[in-house]
């Protein structure tokens, strides 16, 4: 025969992995194997998925305000200390640091 033995080797086509086909009826991606047939893990564990707390949910606003050592809004929160300030801002998510531009300049 002239048609190759390969080309109805398989009864079923194979399922297009790349092309995010998916439907009900699509089977999972097979293991990846060397050729013993055993399943390669990947070389490093995937990264740790870290559950952030609530924004300034450490900082007690009104034991702040009460000893005037600062202020918590909802925008922002500043602290002092007798030596430093603390000034934290909210920023939008995934904001990268790059595109911030700070300046603090005294008001009086």
């Amino acid at each position: 025969s002239r048609d190759p033995f390969w080309l109805n080797a398989n009864d079923k086509p194979l399922p297009d992995y790349e092309a995010g086909n998916d439907g009900p009826n699509e089977e999972a991606e097979p293991p990846m194997t060397n050729l013993m047939g055993e399943v390669i893990k990947p070389k490093y564990e995937p990264p740790r998925i870290r559950t952030l707390p609530a924004l300034w949910s450490d900082v007690d606003g009104a034991r702040l305000a009460e000893e005037c050592l600062g202020r918590k809004a909802e925008a922002y929160c500043w602290r002092q200390t007798t030596s430093m300030v603390y000034l934290e801002v909210r920023v939008p998510e995934g904001t990268p640091a790059r595109d911030l531009r700070v300046e603090m300049r005294p008001s009086h």
